[in-house]
């Protein structure tokens, strides 16, 4: 029986111990317990989020956490459609009634409420859920926001630090029938790689928000799997020669048709 003045002892575990002790560890076999290997495939993404926060952060952008719960009304006023985002059966207000399909509620939430503070860009990495008929589709996105001044060059600035780092030059193409953005302000990155552009100011309005905010919401895993491998390229035998040349052009020109354009 077990001394009564022994209250460690509580199980027979416990019990195991106390004779390991009485033999000696050090004259115990040393062996490995047979473990099955961990299935590790489900998080291969983990490091890139890591990397991707770092890169992020580095170019002066703030991270954020938003709650993947938002309420019909700011579905709507995203010009959202409501039968992409999944219905939560017992809501704890009405606030959160569903599952975003989106973070851009999300981030305009956030921006009504700071748009004092002179730190006037975010990031947050996060999942969305779409519904797909009778079942759900999780995804991760990277949604970025920047407001005030310039915020759409800003933004595209932080868009080409994110693609550079995957070694990733996207076709970008206009965007005309996402109500979301203001027409010819808004485009779309690759084949599924995402979008951007200034948010409209009747969709500004819904939010109580005065200030010219910029969004982009692009999708991770597809551009981690796009990037390209780096390339090393022979040295040239003769020296190089720079030329400037300045071209006039409409307004509807866009700097990646110039740069695919055959000279």
């Amino acid at each position: 029986e077990v001394p009564c003045w022994r209250d460690d002892i509580q199980g027979e575990v416990d019990l195991f111990e106390e004779v390991a002790k009485s033999i000696g560890y050090d004259k115990m076999p040393e062996t490995l317990p047979e473990l099955q290997p961990t299935d590790t495939s489900k998080s291969t993404l983990l490091p890139h989020l890591m990397e991707l926060r770092q890169s992020l952060s580095a170019y002066g952008l703030n991270e954020i956490m938003t709650y993947s719960f938002v309420s019909k009304e700011d579905v709507g006023n995203s010009t959202l459609d409501i039968k992409d985002c999944l219905q939560i059966e017992n809501p704890l207000n009405s606030e959160q009634d569903l599952l975003r399909s989106s973070m851009v509620s999300s981030h305009l939430r956030a921006v009504s409420k700071n748009q004092k503070v002179e730190h006037n860009a975010f990031f947050e990495i996060s999942r969305v859920y779409k519904s797909d008929d009778k079942s759900a589709k999780e995804q991760w996105k990277l949604g970025i926001t920047f407001w005030g001044d310039n915020s759409l060059l800003r933004l595209k600035g932080a868009i080409d630090q994110v693609l550079y780092s995957y070694r990733l030059d996207p076709e970008i193409t206009r965007d005309l029938n996402n109500k979301l953005y203001y027409p010819n302000r808004s485009a779309l990155l690759g084949s599924g790689f995402g979008a951007f552009g200034q948010i409209s100011q009747s969709v500004l309005d819904k939010f109580g928000i005065k200030k010219e905010v910029s969004f982009a919401e692009l999708s991770i895993k597809d551009i981690i799997d796009s990037r390209m491998p780096i390339k090393v390229k022979e040295p040239i035998p003769y020296q190089l020669v720079n030329k400037d040349i300045s071209l006039e052009l409409g307004n509807m020109i866009t700097f990646y048709e110039i740069g695919r354009a055959h000279v």
